[in-house]
């Protein structure tokens, strides 16, 4: 009898230590898993702040970016208004100036063209020298016109 509750009572005593072993094991388990949790919460905390950050930095960004477009636009309308304004005061007059100049050499070529063919070209030489001299004349009035525009564009340059 006494022999049978010795050997209870170790089996009892062995399975409390296999008891103790395998709560102590499943408390350290325990333990780890929470370490990971806070370990990731912690992690998604960290890059739900840096996305917001950065969600409120493209947001400013943009704002920042439609201003300056804006400013640039209020800017570029305001130069289109300048030149057109300036072209209209002179660039008028000396396009309509330059176009009268042309005309009328260009005609002055017909016309001469015109005349030799009606003498029927006896003087191939003097006809070529007065081309080369109207060639001359519309090359000079197409510099004059570019330089009045070279002016008008520094005039602009300077407003």
């Amino acid at each position: 009898h006494h022999q049978r509750d010795l050997q209870s009572s170790r089996q009892v005593s062995s399975f409390q230590e296999t008891v103790d072993e395998q709560r102590g094991a499943a408390y350290k388990y325990i333990q780890e898993l929470e370490a990971q949790l806070s370990s990731s919460q912690a992690a998604t905390t960290s890059a739900l702040e840096d996305r917001e950050r950065a969600t409120a930095e493209l947001a400013q960004a943009r704002m920042q970016g439609a201003q300056v477009q804006a400013s640039h636009q209020e800017e570029l309308t305001r130069l289109a208004k300048q030149v057109e304004s300036a072209e209209t005061e002179f660039g008028a007059g000396m396009e309509a100036q330059h176009e009268e100049e042309m005309r009328s050499l260009q005609e002055e070529h017909q016309s001469q063209i015109a005349h030799l063919r009606s003498i029927g070209l006896p003087d191939l030489a003097r006809a070529q020298a007065q081309q080369r001299e109207l060639t001359l004349r519309l090359t000079r009035s197409d510099h004059a016109l570019q330089q009045a525009t070279a002016s008008l564009e520094a005039e602009r340059a300077e407003k």
